[in-house]
């Protein structure tokens, strides 16, 4: 019987072994995918940068500066970070398609945010006694 148990605990750890594996595994999967899709997007954002930098320099020997040309996007993409921060999703996104910012403003963390922040809420209010929210009818 000593045996047979033995033989069972060896078998439940390499069982828990091999689950463990599978979601290193995935979540190794799920990291990479997020890794590609900033290797997609931070070239646009490095080369923002710089051209801020370029920006910088043109503004400080030139005369006459065109604001509309050369800040437009930079001011957009400040505008729509600005509305998601304050919840205003939907604007923000509507925003970022129809200024071309797609690459520059993480609309999915915002939304994550959001979520996040409702369900703490409805979590904060349920363990107080209170009536509590639906998260879905906040979103």
């Amino acid at each position: 019987m000593k045996s047979a148990k033995e033989a069972q605990n060896r078998l439940e750890k390499i069982i828990s072994k091999l689950e463990g594996i599978v979601r290193e595994n995935e979540s190794g999967a799920a990291m990479r995918k997020e890794e590609n899709i900033f290797q997609e997007v931070l070239p646009e954002r490095i080369s923002t940068l710089e051209q801020d930098i370029a920006t910088c320099e043109t503004m400080s020997h030139s005369e006459k500066y065109d604001f509309d040309v050369h800040m437009r996007p930079k001011a957009s993409r400040l505008l729509a970070e600005y509305l998601a921060s304050l919840g205003h999703l939907d604007a923000a996104s509507e925003m970022v398609e129809s200024e071309g910012l797609k690459n520059l403003v993480d609309m999915d963390v915002w939304r994550e945010q959001k979520e996040v922040f409702f369900f703490s809420l409805n979590v904060f209010h349920n363990s107080r006694g209170g009536l509590g929210i639906d998260v879905k009818l906040c979103m």
